[in-house]
């Protein structure tokens, strides 16, 4: 079912006017590029910078921003992680590396107001990769009330999804996963007016932003390990290997005076 020429062009319009609040976020594009990012499924995914074409939104490993006009008179706005690759992703929020990310975009969550959720979903497929899946919504929540312990048992029951996933495709001899998490970090539904549309886009925006900075493991082993490459060892002074006396970099003995032992080693 193809998207009709008037949701076209409101597609079109909303997605110049998030680009206009998101200009960091959201690349420019001409109205027929616009329209290309459109699918036949009626929504529509706003596309990175480094993106040449929707196909690469959709199986993007990064969470992604996207819009939808299927209820009358209103537009959904939502952060979505809808392959496993994006859900490893942003379970790295977790990782300790992450953690200023992780307070701040609980700070941002906890700042929405009551019509932002946030929702946890069993996407399932009986036959085949390529078949329409099957939803069922396994937790939803105020997106302004999760916290810590929330979060952490969304990935809980994310694994435990993933896991029956693993266990069915090895019963079944299939190579997809009959069951995958899909995850659903915020999201609302608005009027179809500008400013509150503007509003919206600029909050789920915030939380959007630090979305696409969380790195997967192996960046995040990288990074440390270029990291500890650098650090140089700060030596304070010298030590007595026998009678442990320590003495200033800058009055360094050649015997200690204590016990006369040789002095060398720093600490």
């Amino acid at each position: 079912m193809e998207v009709d020429e008037k949701k076209l062009r409101e597609y079109v319009k909303l997605y110049q006017i998030a680009r206009l609040q998101l200009p960091s976020l959201i690349p420019e594009l001409t109205e027929f590029e616009i329209r290309q990012q459109v699918s036949a499924r009626d929504w529509l995914i706003f596309p990175l910078f480094s993106e040449a074409d929707r196909k690469e939104g959709v199986n993007r490993p990064d969470p992604h921003l996207d819009i939808t006009l299927r209820e009358p008179e209103k537009v959904r706005i939502g952060i979505r992680c809808n392959t496993i690759k994006s859900v490893d992703k942003l379970k790295n929020i977790l990782n300790g590396y992450h953690a200023a990310e992780k307070d701040k975009l609980l700070l941002l969550m906890n700042s929405l107001d009551d019509r932002f959720i946030t929702s946890i979903i069993n996407k399932q497929k009986e036959y085949n990769f390529a078949q329409m899946p099957k939803h069922e919504t396994m937790f939803q929540e105020k997106s302004n009330s999760i916290n810590g312990i929330k979060i952490m048992e969304m990935f809980e029951l994310i694994d435990k999804i993933r896991q029956r996933g693993i266990e069915k495709r090895k019963e079944q001899g299939v190579s997809f996963l009959p069951e995958a998490p899909v995850i659903d970090l915020t999201y609302v539904s608005v009027p179809l007016e500008e400013e509150a549309y503007r509003l919206a886009m600029i909050e789920i925006g915030k939380i959007y932003e630090i979305c696409i900075r969380i790195k997967t493991i192996s960046e995040i082993e990288t990074i440390q390990k270029e990291s500890n490459k650098r650090k140089k060892v700060i030596f304070q002074g010298y030590i007595c290997t026998k009678c442990k006396a320590t003495f200033p970099l800058d009055q360094k003995p050649m015997f200690c005076p204590i016990c006369g032992t040789h002095i060398s080693q720093r600490y």
